[in-house]
């Protein structure tokens, strides 16, 4: 993330992925066989969804999905 220009002082690890349905819904699966699970109550196919995601950026200024 500090690559990127954004301060990160945790030591956990910030993915980027390209916001297309399928990367997002891989990305998902392989974390989740990792045993990282989504920590909102939002699906991976709800965040895949461009509408859905707009929707909750709006909403609840959701602009990343925690494991």
């Amino acid at each position: 993330m500090n690559a990127h220009g954004y301060l990160c002082f945790t030591k956990d690890a910030g993915f980027v992925i390209q916001l297309i349905p399928d990367n997002v819904m891989r990305a998902v699966a392989a974390l989740g066989a990792l045993g990282y699970t989504p920590l909102a109550t939002v699906t991976a196919k709800q965040f895949a969804d461009r509408a859905t995601r707009e929707g909750l950026i709006g909403e609840k200024n959701t602009q990343m999905l925690q494991l």
